[in-house]
């Protein structure tokens, strides 16, 4: 049981680094220092937005402070950024009860 709760960890882990290079990416994005964009699979291939589709953007806006707007532009956004949110502050009171 134990192998198998520290393959979870470990697949979490990597997702957690993953969604924080995204993030950080983005928020580099929207302050200036790169221009870059990520071209929807999804879209090209079957010609209609997927759930993901503006959520780059809808990210871009939240850190700009432009909430309503990226509300509009992809509702998911408040589910990944309060997701976001808690897996850090839990990951900070995990840290700082080892201390």
């Amino acid at each position: 049981m134990e192998n198998k709760n520290q393959v979870w960890y470990n697949l979490e882990q990597k997702m957690l680094l993953l969604s924080g290079a995204f993030i950080g990416l983005v928020f580099l994005y929207s302050v200036g220092f790169i221009n870059w964009t990520i071209p929807c699979a999804f879209q090209h291939f079957f010609s209609m937005q997927c759930l993901g589709c503006g959520i780059t953007e809808a990210l871009k806006l939240a850190f700009n402070g432009n909430f309503q707007a990226s509300l509009h532009s992809n509702p998911l956004v408040l589910i990944l950024l309060s997701y976001l949110f808690l897996r850090i502050a839990y990951k900070l009171r995990i840290q700082l009860k080892q201390l």
